[in-house]
């Protein structure tokens, strides 16, 4: 192999004819880009309160212990490893990448933050090198505890991987296990470091500590509510999935309450968050199945904001308003008709929130007073008891 330090591109370094970083190194790193602003989140005003960025330095591996704390293990671990190998000893080990970053809690005491992967990489086989170059972090005030000290560092020990490769990819497990510490500790300290089992407080732990690369929308918020539900079983918020792995399966759910297909009925679940595609699924099914009722029952999705109960009706409010809207004026076979003249109802609803209603029970949907209710525990929902401008919404 070709020595990579021979090319013009001197911030590449070949490990496998290099013994040591060294001081040269070093400089490169320091002057190669204005870190501060490039990487604020890493170096400069987006570093939670508690910490700062001091320097960069060069250190033995000897003084830290690399343990993977803030990452799930196993398997893909050990991939992800000797993937991330064979690109250093491929292409060189990239200077422009944001270095290992170290927590100093006292002189010669750190802890690490990010870099346990490549740590444990280049003081291996085959490149043994003793040392890294680490971006060294301290307390920005003296006054802070050791445990708003460890809370800040578990966020950056996730967000510092989100943002840049060669890292391990930040999962979904890492984010649980890692926000679930930090709601234990808020607890432990009567919530002077850490965060609270609140929703808004659990999805901004959530959303900072996966920067902004890290998981879908939707992804993000099943996360925050299998964080949230751990810790609040009594306002257990469900987020329903296909999958039949998933803790809230719909087709589970709907064999358990009996609604199921029969000659005579089709139950037809669809997203409240689609309108056009749930009235085109609808109505293919309903040409197909002409001797057929085919029963609408809504999914609300995975609910946000302050109100979420306010959300839940306001998403079942605002799809039957505008299903209905588009069976009024739609062409051709119902122009102009109801949705009495069809075999299509929307028939109910999937629960979401135990503190407002059972979670057990499906809603059903009465037409004429325009409310969904539970036959056993007698919950009762209007859901027209908010203005929303549907016209505005369809346009949209």
């Amino acid at each position: 192999m070709s020595d990579l330090n021979t090319n013009d591109n001197n911030n590449v370094i070949n490990l496998l004819t290099t013994s040591e970083f060294t001081d040269e190194h070093l400089e490169i790193v320091k002057n190669l880009m204005d870190w501060e602003n490039i990487y604020p989140e890493l170096f400069g005003n987006d570093l939670p309160k508690e910490i700062v960025f001091d320097r960069f330095r060069l250190l033995p591996h000897d003084a830290v212990i690399y343990d993977q704390k803030y990452r799930a293990g196993g398997k893909s671990r050990a991939s992800k490893m000797l993937e991330i190998q064979q690109n250093v000893e491929r292409n060189g080990y990239k200077l422009k990448y944001p270095a290992a970053a170290w927590f100093e809690f006292a002189p010669g005491q750190y802890v690490v933050i990010t870099g346990n992967s490549r740590g444990e990489i280049v003081k291996s086989s085959p490149f043994n090198i003793p040392n890294m170059i680490v971006a060294v972090y301290k307390a920005s005030d003296p006054s802070y505890t050791k445990d708003q000290i460890e809370d800040a560092i578990d966020s950056c020990g996730l967000r510092f991987n989100a943002i840049h490769d060669p890292a391990e990819p930040v999962s979904k497990t890492d984010v649980k296990n890692t926000v679930t510490t930090m709601i234990k500790r808020y607890k432990d300290t009567n919530g002077t470091a850490g965060c609270a089992s609140t929703i808004d407080a659990i999805t901004a732990r959530v959303d900072y500590v996966c920067g902004e690369g890290v998981f879908q929308p939707t992804t993000r918020q099943n996360v925050i509510l299998e964080i949230y539900n751990t810790f609040n079983p009594h306002d257990t918020v469900v987020s329903w999935s296909t999958s039949k792995t998933a803790a809230w399966y719909i087709k589970g759910f709907m064999d358990e309450i009996k609604w199921v297909n029969t000659d005579k009925v089709i139950y037809l679940v669809l997203s409240s968050g689609t309108v056009s595609q749930a009235f085109r699924k609808a109505f293919d099914l309903a040409n197909k199945n002409p001797n057929k009722e085919i029963r609408i029952i809504l999914q609300t999705g995975t609910l946000d904001g302050y109100d979420l109960l306010g959300t839940y009706k306001n998403r079942l409010r605002v799809f039957i308003d505008l299903f209905n809207k588009m069976v009024a004026d739609s062409i051709g076979r119902y122009a102009g008709k109801t949705l009495d003249d069809t075999n299509i109802s929307i028939y109910g609803a999937l629960p979401a929130l135990k503190s407002c209603h059972s979670i057990t029970e499906g809603f059903y949907y009465n037409s004429k007073t325009e409310t969904f209710y539970q036959k056993d525990s007698g919950v009762v929902m209007d859901v027209n008891d908010e203005d929303v401008d549907t016209d505005e919404l369809l346009a949209a």
